[in-house]
């Protein structure tokens, strides 16, 4: 099972989000965090490891 699904499009962020219990994240959100920036809030506070 997926930990989180990312998506550039807004419409398929909203669409997949009301369809699955999975976080869904925007591709840039994903990105950022990989790269030192905060975590995305869909992911909650969980303090875990970047991707």
């Amino acid at each position: 099972d997926p930990q989180v699904i990312a998506t550039g499009n807004i419409g398929c962020m909203m669409q997949i989000g009301s369809g699955t219990g999975v976080p869904v994240v925007h591709t840039v959100e994903l990105l950022d965090w990989a790269t030192g920036g905060p975590r995305p809030r869909a992911l909650g506070a969980d303090q875990g490891a970047r991707p």
